[in-house]
């Protein structure tokens, strides 16, 4: 059966509980479940454990329903994560400084930016939620899924954006090699040059536009008349090694320090902090990239017979081997 988990409501419990609960469990006739095939199948009579040092996660769908339980070792019932995304981002940004001797704002953005960052910020996609509606309820067998490792924290590490020399072009204009990134600002669309246009995702197929719920809020025009682009060179090349070097040392650090996957996956989310969203453009090309990424999958599986029942963010499943 197809759910999405993250609509179950979690209820946390301190570390007592949890063992509590895991031995009732274990003595109970409930089977456990080695592992989910997805996070979003279900599979009946059964229970999951994911067992982490930071953060533990028990899901049960039995008779009365489906459970999700929640807990943080050491920190009681307490709010969501251990780290705070700010506190992630600046973990990130003390390593940055050390290869780069500058700050991420001062590399990539600046105060004197803010009337781009705050259009740019409009212009961050949406991840791909999608589920194949004739799955909805029903047992499907066959299933397969992949994950992307790391996915936003991935993509920081290719060419990045710079609002040091961005322009300010009336009209639609194209990235080109030297700007090689589009801002829309007024229809809120971005392109990247020799990569994608975010105009383009969903119109052969259904997966992002039917379930890519901001359309409407955000009122992407494609047939905008009065469009605005904001275009950006890249950043400086050490700046940009500088960013690969720290997001590859946590990431291969983050087995014997568990810390640093959280410093990975929090910070790149506050990129797009609502009080002052500075990085926005990095943000956004992060999105965007792994959005078409996503999509490029979905029509790779489809070309081979293989039907993508779930995409959501940086994980895809399907049926037909």
């Amino acid at each position: 059966m197809y759910l999405n988990w993250l609509q179950i409501k979690r209820d946390l419990v301190d570390i007592d509980g949890w063992n509590e609960l895991v031995s009732k469990l274990e003595a109970s006739d409930l089977p456990r479940a080695k592992k989910m095939k997805t996070d979003i199948i279900a599979m009946p009579n059964c229970y999951s454990v994911v067992n982490g040092e930071n953060y533990k996660e028990i899901k049960i769908a039995d008779e009365t329903g489906f459970h999700r339980i929640g807990c943080y070792p050491g920190k009681g019932n307490v709010k969501d994560g251990i780290i705070s995304g700010r506190k992630a981002f600046m973990a990130l940004e003390r390593r940055f400084k050390r290869y780069y001797g500058q700050s991420i704002d001062k590399a990539f953005s600046g105060g004197k930016y803010r009337d781009f960052y705050l259009q740019i910020n409009k212009c961050i996609p949406s991840p791909v939620n999608y589920v194949a509606r004739e799955c909805v309820d029903k047992f499907v067998k066959d299933i397969w899924s992949a994950d992307v490792s790391s996915a936003y924290p991935y993509q920081l590490t290719k060419s990045l954006p710079t609002l040091h020399g961005a322009t300010v072009i009336e009209g639609r204009a194209k990235p080109t090699e030297q700007f090689p990134f589009a801002f829309y600002v007024n229809s809120h669309h971005m392109a990247i040059w020799n990569e994608f246009d975010s105009q383009d995702f969903g119109k052969e197929f259904e997966f992002y536009p039917n379930f890519f719920d901001k359309l409407a809020k955000w009122n992407h025009n494609e047939d905008c008349k009065d469009e605005r682009t904001i275009l950006c060179p890249r950043a400086d090349l050490e700046a940009e090694k500088a960013m690969q070097k720290t997001i590859l040392r946590l990431y291969y650090g983050r087995n014997k320090k568990p810390v640093y996957k959280e410093y990975l996956n929090k910070s790149t989310g506050y990129l797009g902090k609502i009080r002052d969203p500075n990085l926005a453009h990095l943000l956004a090309v992060v999105r965007g990239r792994q959005v078409n990424l996503m999509l490029n999958l979905a029509h790779e599986l489809v070309s081979q017979l293989r039907w993508p029942v779930l995409i959501a963010t940086d994980s895809i499943s399907w049926n037909g081997g």
